[in-house]
């Protein structure tokens, strides 16, 4: 081998070692703990853009969707807001600032709340053409995916900082709970 072709080679071979052992990944691809492999989607109405994006990502990640899985994803509440955040020289608004909301929990199977709630937020911006309004709405629709999209990756790499231990013990608390509500209820009658 040639001593250019030998340098490459080694070049390349230590950018790939050192790459791995950074913990790089491809965007979108997680690690979760094996608890979260099995999960039960809530909260979320059924075919709208956001149910396709979630869905789509926790399958893609190797994320088993069963409404009977001991782990439930709920979704608690999902908003868009725009304001305008520029404006002509008449007064009309000229730039828009999407952002949008994204809250969740855990629950097991019971509907406890394991952990959270937890709360993301995404803003994106864009230009409106007063001339060509419907080139503003489809923007706007466009914009509106791509927050969906980027609360879904920030939804996953929530799930993939979540460690089995704690969940281990949130499963712990919250049996804690559902027995102390059990014990009170028949002392309350």
């Amino acid at each position: 081998m040639k001593p250019a072709r030998y340098g490459l080679w080694l070049s390349l071979l230590t950018l790939l070692l050192l790459a791995s052992g950074c913990g790089f990944q491809l965007r979108g691809e997680v690690s979760l703990p094996s608890e979260l492999q099995r999960l039960n989607l809530s909260g979320v109405q059924s075919g709208s853009p956001l149910s396709q994006a979630l869905r789509q990502s926790l399958t893609s990640n190797g994320v088993e969707l069963s409404e009977t899985a001991d782990l439930s994803l709920a979704v608690l509440g999902y908003s868009t807001d725009q304001r305008a955040i520029t404006f002509t020289g008449t007064g009309q608004s000229a730039q828009f600032e999407v952002s949008g909301t994204l809250r969740f929990n855990l629950q097991n199977s019971n509907g406890t709340e394991l952990m959270g709630p937890f709360s993301l937020d995404a803003q994106r911006t864009y230009q409106s053409d007063q001339n060509n309004t419907t080139a503003s709405i489809s923007e706007r629709k466009m914009i509106d995916r791509e927050l969906e999209r980027s609360l879904v990756q920030q939804l996953m790499l929530r799930l993939q900082a979540i460690t089995s231990a704690q969940l281990a013990q949130a499963q712990q608390a919250a049996e804690a709970r559902e027995l102390q509500a059990q014990q009170a209820a028949p002392a309350a009658q």
